[in-house]
């Protein structure tokens, strides 16, 4: 009996199919390559399982270090999309002459020099006042649609 994986394109199909988790195991007794074909396969085994789950790591912590990075800026916009999305309720007298919308928010990186601050700083600004007029852009043509 002959294994699939005696020739390279059979190989090939059984490291793959290995490597996700299909183990076919019966090919490997009864011969006189029985021990080594075992070795072989526990190495296999381990080593893919070990590279698989440091990808699963490495790609979990990526997200996680990203989401965290961004975790105030989008907190901030989210909280000033909350406030332009119920301006209908119209709990603001006069809201026809207020032209900007701030948001003040507390820095706790004390490492950081202030050039550092400074650009993140603009760069929030300049996000802020993109969707500011975004959002106002939406709101006058909600208004001429109404009226």
């Amino acid at each position: 009996m002959i294994p699939p994986y005696a020739n390279m394109l059979g190989a090939i199909t059984h490291v793959y199919l290995a490597s996700l988790g299909e183990f076919d195991t019966d090919y490997y007794f009864g011969h006189d390559m029985t021990g080594i074909c075992l070795i072989v396969f526990l190495a296999l085994s381990f080593f893919m399982c070990i590279h698989m789950l440091n990808m699963l790591i490495a790609i979990m912590g990526e997200i996680f270090s990203n989401n965290n990075e961004n975790k105030e800026s989008k907190k901030k916009m989210s909280q000033l999309a909350f406030v332009v999305e119920n301006w209908w309720i119209d709990p603001i007298q006069d809201k026809e002459k207020i032209v900007y919308l701030l948001a003040a928010f507390k820095i706790d990186d004390q490492d950081e020099n202030d050039e550092e601050r400074f650009e993140k700083l603009n760069d929030k600004n300049d996000q802020l006042q993109n969707m500011l007029t975004t959002i106002m852009t939406e709101i006058k043509t909600l208004q001429y649609q109404v009226g």
